[in-house]
């Protein structure tokens, strides 16, 4: 992917990682794009800066106030 060179791994503070085998993109994945679309041109391709992606969603549509702050403590 076009996003590999500045995505950290993953982490889920909900569980195990889910699969996502659709071709459509994610909310996050439209997001990143969005990011490293800005960081290139704003950096002509030099920036130094990564993005880790912080799931708290579980299976569900839905999450809480908890899972959204156990998500922030890893990603400071």
């Amino acid at each position: 992917s076009q996003l590999d060179p500045i995505m950290l791994p993953a982490i889920s503070v909900v569980g195990d990682l889910a699969t996502n085998n659709s071709s459509a993109p994610t909310h996050g994945t439209a997001m990143a794009y969005a990011l490293a679309q800005a960081l290139a041109q704003s950096s002509q391709g030099k920036s130094s800066v990564k993005i880790l992606s912080v799931v708290v969603y579980d299976a569900s549509e839905t999450t809480t106030s908890w899972n959204v702050a156990l998500g922030i403590l890893p990603s400071i």
